[in-house]
This record gives C-alpha cells, sequence and structure tokens, in this order.
C-alpha cells in the first residue's frame, strides 16, 4: 500500500522538453463535464493531439483504431468509473505502455491510493494549473516513450543474440565441416589408390571395381560438400540452389538431426540459379530444415519434404513437414520462429524473414495441426548461353 501511494505525488514537476518524435504526443481526456474537457483541452491544445471521451467504455473501445500517449481520467463518471477505466485499461495494455494520469477534484491519499492501486502513473487535482498540467502530462508522455524505445531495444537486442548464436553455431559447424571434409578427402584417395591397384589383378570382378569407384566418387562428393560448408562466402555469388541444399541435408544427417526422420529431396534435374550470399543461403534452408525436424521429435514416420522449382523468374524454395504445427504466436512476423518440439534452432522467424527480404523474395507461413508448409520465394538468375 506505501509503495503504491509513493507512485502518486502532488508535487509540482519543473516542465519538460519533449522529444521531437513526441511533438504531437496523443491525449485522451475523459471526463463527463463538458466544460472541464473544453478547459483541459485549452491548455494542451498548442502541444497535444486532444481525444474526448465522456464515458470509460467509450475510451477503453477506442484503443482498438488508436493508442494514445498519455489518459487523463476523471474519478467520477457515468457508468464505470474512472478507477475501473484505469484498471481495464491496463489489462487491456499489458506490456505495452499506456501512461494514465488521474485528474479528479477529490485530492484525499485514499483515493489517490485507489488510483495507484488500479496503475495510475500520477493524479493531478482540480482546479487544474496550467503549468502544472502541463508539465505532468508531459512527464507521464516521456515515461511511456522511453518505456517504449525500451521494449524496442529489447526486442532488438534478441534479434542480434539469435543472430549471434547463429554465427558462432556456423562457426561450430564449419570447424566441424572442415575436418570431415578432410577426412573424407584423404579416405577418397587412399581408396583411388587401391582401386588403381586393383586394375592389375588377374580375374577381379568387374562389379567390385565399379562399386570401388562409386564409393570413392562419393565420398569426394561429400568432401566437396563439406569443405564448401567450412569456407561460408560472405559475398553474394551465383549459385546453384540445389547444391546449397543438398549439402545442407548432408550435414544434417552426418551430424545425426535427422536420424529418425525422413527427408525427401524433389528437386529438378537442372541448375536452379540465384545471385546470393552463400552462408546466408545456408542459414536460412539449415535453420527451416532443423525446425522441421524438431517439430517431428515425438512423431512417428516423422517426414520433411524439401522441393525447389524455378518459375517465371522466381525460385521456390518449399518445406514441409507432418509435424503438430507452429503455435499461433509463432506465425506473427515478429515473433521467434520456434515448434512445439523440445529444441530450437535459436533463429527467429523474423531473422528468415530479413534474410529473404535482402533478396527480394518473400516468406509464406501455413501450419494446422496436421503439420507445417513454409514457402521461400526469391529471384532466379538465368542462365547464360
Amino acid at each position: 500500500m506505501a509503495e503504491a501511494e509513493d507512485r502518486l505525488t502532488t508535487t509540482t514537476p519543473a516542465p519538460q522538453r519533449l522529444p521531437p518524435e513526441l511533438t504531437r504526443a496523443v491525449v485522451y481526456l475523459v471526463d463527463d463535464d463538458a466544460l472541464a474537457r473544453s478547459m483541459i483541452s485549452e491548455m494542451l491544445n498548442h502541444r497535444f493531439e486532444v481525444h474526448h471521451f465522456s464515458r470509460g467504455e467509450d475510451a477503453i473501445a477506442a484503443l482498438e483504431n488508436l493508442w494514445p500517449d498519455v489518459v487523463l481520467l476523471d474519478v467520477v463518471l457515468p457508468g464505470i468509473d474512472g478507477i475501473e477505466t484505469c484498471r481495464r485499461m491496463k489489462q487491456r495494455a499489458a506490456d505495452r505502455p499506456l501512461p494514465v494520469l488521474i485528474v479528479a477534484g477529490n485530492s484525499e491519499p485514499r483515493e489517490r491510493l485507489r488510483g495507484a492501486e488500479a496503475g495510475a502513473d500520477d493524479y493531478l487535482g482540480k482546479p487544474v494549473n496550467r503549468i502544472e498540467l502541463r508539465a505532468r502530462v508531459s512527464n507521464v508522455v516521456k515515461l511511456g516513450f522511453f518505456q517504449r524505445q525500451q521494449l524496442q531495444a529489447g526486442a532488438r537486442l534478441q534479434t542480434l543474440q539469435g543472430q549471434l548464436e547463429q554465427a558462432e553455431r556456423f562457426a561450430t559447424l564449419g570447424t566441424f565441416a572442415a575436418g570431415m571434409g578432410h577426412e573424407l578427402n584423404n579416405a577418397a584417395a587412399v581408396l583411388r589408390g587401391i582401386a588403381e591397384e586393383l586394375k592389375h589383378v588377374a580375374g577381379l570382378d568387374a562389379d567390385i571395381a565399379d562399386d570401388l569407384a562409386h564409393v570413392t566418387h562419393q565420398l569426394q562428393e561429400l568432401g566437396g560438400a563439406a569443405q564448401r560448408l567450412s569456407r561460408p562466402v560472405e559475398a553474394e555469388a551465383l549459385i546453384d540452389v540445389r547444391d546449397v541444399v543438398r549439402d545442407v541435408v548432408w550435414l544434417t544427417k552426418v551430424t545425426g538431426r535427422g536420424k529418425y526422420v525422413d527427408i525427401v529431396l524433389d528437386l529438378p534435374p537442372g541448375a536452379v540459379l540465384a545471385r546470393l550470399i552463400p552462408v546466408q543461403a545456408q542459414q536460412v534452408v539449415l535453420n527451416l530444415l532443423t525446425n522441421a525436424i524438431d517439430a517431428l521429435a515425438h512423431v512417428r514416420q516423422g517426414q520433411v519434404t524439401v522441393s525447389l522449382r524455378p518459375t517465371r523468374g522466381l525460385v521456390h524454395l518449399v518445406l514441409t513437414d507432418n509435424g503438430p504445427g507452429m503455435p499461433p504466436e509463432a506465425l506473427e512476423a515478429t515473433a521467434p520462429f520456434t515448434t512445439k518440439g523440445p529444441q530450437g534452432t535459436g533463429l527467429g522467424l523474423l531473422l528468415v524473414r530479413q534474410l529473404v527480404s535482402v533478396w527480394r523474395g518473400t516468406t509464406t507461413v501455413e501450419s494446422n495441426e496436421h503439420g507445417t508448409r513454409i514457402e521461400v520465394s526469391f529471384p532466379a538468375e538465368r542462365p547464360t548461353g
């Protein structure tokens, strides 16, 4: 109780200059007295955009269309009173900044305490003093402004942390892939030498030689994929998107991430060219694929299909899974991209959208209890010659 009482003070603050962004801050003035509304509005109009309401219910409903920078509330109102209006507004706002200043003739400590318990940020008694009114309104408007800045900074920090984790993850994967590529190439070289020696062995079954040549070729291909992943290119380049998909699928398999999931590739026979930063392409495919795999952690016969199609100057990369779907909040453009699985890559759908947006592309998501479909579309590069 004492803390609530301390929040509301009647000491006149010094006038404060508003940030440039708030030179026409939106004020909700809720008072059933038309004369009082007119007087207070006249005191504020040259600096604020004032919206009048005679009932608390009307002011609450207006929040759907225009969010105010501050609410000035009389206590005595028809219908629900100012205290209940304040309480409901604060509930509607949740974590969104919504400063409320109680303006009332009753300045008894008990009345101020009721306002504080309902979430009011300040209290101003009637009759209203012009200088005090402007100073207090400016102060609570600035309070909301800086709270919004804090929330935006927090959201930006989360995005940067996700990007940092992603960079660290790729650095680790790069080290792993470099070592794996080296070992695969060594094994291929050894098999190649054995194959050369076996050519001189009389009576050797031709099928054995062919199988050995095939295995050697596969090892060389895997070694090349590992080396490409270990040396991410930060500059834009002309790439075959099929290679990116194959490399990422191989990486998830050798690391055991997709061990219990059937990954189906539906790739065209011809090259699918695009001018992208390869490491960004790897990031998008890897995170979409691993999130789809994680969504299938508790699904029997889980399957992820990765398809690639060039049409009308665009590349369409589509990943579908038969998992339980994404939670509604994850479908928002600014929400973290998570699945219902126990794990996650840490990359937000927001970051995926941002990367694809850099490519002048689009990202669409469809999800329900039967699975998720994510399509990434971006400009294709026409082959020369």
